[in-house]
């Protein structure tokens, strides 16, 4: 504080300072305070009228001014005087509060000066230090391969492509009659170390360091397959990883790189996928991801040798190993000979039902054109290009479906349902040609009310008395439109008919047909009350009863 501020009454004559010390002890003196500079105050206080005083401290010879006459004939007074102690106080008051301010946080440092890993390793010796993570990973496993992942990309040793392998094999170790499964500590070492390896793989790419991320990515999906083949395991968090891994691939994929080492990962690849363990994943991303290689035909065959025992397996029911030989189809026409005179026709259209479901609609009508060249004829296959076709828009490709549709199995309500997958601005501009087609059928004139929302009721009054409930199942969705009610009521005319007509087991199995609609359309209630309504107004046959089970 400035020396004269600490010395203002010695300063002051006796009278002026005992008034200046009555008009600062005065309450509302003071208005208005302003600190200009460090040295420099501006200070507005009322004494019967508002002054201005203003105050310099520079060492101990202040400046001052003030407004007041007593000021400018005395070169002091009382305003002086009473702002300068009121200087004094702002001065103690902010000392004091800064003085408490670092006694907290010197309370708060002390209190938070605890024994934790900062400060172990701020005060640990270095080889002490190395010792003690020496003896301890010895004795961890788990710390242990935390370190070795850790440092995996930053340790440069004669052969880098097994250092990883070994690296994962250590994590998880060869399946034996000793180690029948993996513990909740090694899965969470296994995903730890991935995580690791993966974060290391992206600097590797940033750095175009391309060998060292191929290493990488290439041994962590060689230890997925092998654990996903051999363990029981969370196949969702297991494919998860694994597809963000073969992401990765591919973008690595996507980099220019030497043509050696490109036929590095090309090789790597072709022999990932013929280990014993390799099993796809649905979406099958390592084939999609080699898309940007060439594929030997040699290297096709040997592949499609491999899936085939697994492809014809009863006790397999995914359809990964199809789908695996399929995703080859355009580089190899020859598969698709391969796999018709390997596998059976329903287990082939099974796997394109699949590629349907995933949305893989381009390398279906390429397999579509193929079957269709080889005149490979089946109602699924003729049902399946019609829901393709006509979901495309390509609408001359599927009547050509549609129209075999008819000549092999005479299903014509069925053959309508599928104009269903035809656009609805696209109905109209080829009315005519659909028309044709069904001419001969009774039915053929619904045609120019499907997907035609506004005359809907027109569908459900023709399908009223009607006692075909294949042709309401095409419908049902449709007429839902008018309220449960409507529906309701085409399901019970329709069924009382049918069990009418097809007295037996015929009639029931109608019934439980249309019920399994009911219940696939989210319409669990509508079933039950169908049910019971079949089995209170109907009792001809007892066979009526067996319906709820």
């Amino acid at each position: 504080m400035n020396l004269y501020l600490k010395n203002i009454e010695q300063n002051t004559e006796e009278n002026l300072w005992l008034e200046g010390e009555s008009l600062f002890e005065k309450e509302g003196t003071f208005k208005k305070t302003t600190k200009i500079s460090k040295t420099l105050w501006n200070i507005i206080l009322n004494d019967k009228s508002e002054l201005e005083v203003e105050i310099l401290l520079r060492s101990n010879k202040p400046k001052f001014t003030c407004e007041c006459e007593h000021f400018y004939s005395n070169g002091n007074c009382k305003h002086i005087v009473a702002s300068l102690i009121h200087i004094k106080e702002e001065i103690s008051r902010k000392e004091l509060e800064r003085e408490k301010a670092k006694a907290k946080e010197n309370a708060r440092k002390a209190r938070e000066a605890k024994y934790n890993i900062k400060a172990i390793l701020d005060k640990a010796h270095p080889e002490e230090l190395k010792r003690f993570v020496r003896a301890y990973a010895s004795m961890e496993n788990s710390f242990s391969l935390a370190l070795k992942g850790h440092f995996a990309n930053k340790m440069d040793l004669d052969n880098n492509d097994q250092k990883y392998k070994q690296l994962l094999d250590s994590a998880v170790k060869p399946k034996n009659f000793k180690h029948l499964n993996l513990s909740t500590t090694e899965k969470k070492d296994f995903f730890r170390l991935v995580d690791s390896l993966t974060s290391q793989a992206e600097d590797c790419l940033t750095l175009k360091q391309y060998r060292e991320c191929k290493y990488i990515l290439i041994h962590v999906l060689d230890k997925i397959f092998y654990i996903r083949k051999n363990y029981t395991h969370n196949p969702k968090r297991l494919a998860a990883k694994e597809n963000e891994i073969l992401n990765f691939l591919e973008d690595l994929l996507q980099e220019k790189m030497p043509p050696e080492l490109f036929s590095e990962i090309y090789s790597n690849l072709v022999e990932l996928v013929n280990r014993s363990y390799y099993v796809p994943v649905d979406n099958n991303i390592i084939l999609a991801s080699t898309k940007h290689i060439e594929f030997s035909k040699e290297d096709i065959e040997n592949i499609i040798e491999k899936m085939i025992p697994f492809i014809n397996d009863k006790d397999e029911t995914n359809h990964n190993y199809l789908l695996s030989c399929l995703y080859f189809y355009p580089k190899n026409t020859e598969v698709l000979d391969k796999l018709l005179s390997e596998i059976k026709l329903d287990t082939l259209i099974l796997g394109l039902q699949h590629l349907y479901k995933m949305g893989q609609i381009p390398l279906l009508m390429i397999l579509l054109k193929g079957l269709k060249s080889k005149k490979v004829k089946s109602k699924a296959l003729n049902i399946l290009a019609c829901k393709v076709y006509f979901g495309v828009n390509a609408i001359n490709d599927g009547i050509y479906y549609l129209k075999s549709l008819l000549i092999d199995d005479k299903e014509i309500s069925l053959a309508i349902g599928m104009t269903n997958f035809i656009a609805e601005d696209l109905v109209d501009q080829h009315l005519d040609e659909l028309n044709s087609i069904f001419e001969k059928s009774e039915l053929y004139d619904l045609l120019k009310y499907y997907k035609n929302t506004e005359q809907v009721e027109k569908i459900a009054e023709a399908l009223k008395d009607n006692a075909e409930l294949p042709l309401l199942w095409e419908y049902d969705d449709l007429i839902l439109e008018l309220g449960e009610d409507i529906l309701f009521d085409l399901y019970l005319n329709t069924s009382k008919t049918h069990l009418n007509n097809y007295i037996g087991s015929a009639g029931r199995d109608a019934i439980l047909t249309s019920m399994n609609r009911l219940n696939n359309l989210g319409l669990k209630k509508m079933r039950n009350k169908l049910q019971k309504e079949i089995k209170e107004n109907f009792s001809h046959r007892k066979l009526i009863a067996n319906i709820s089970n």
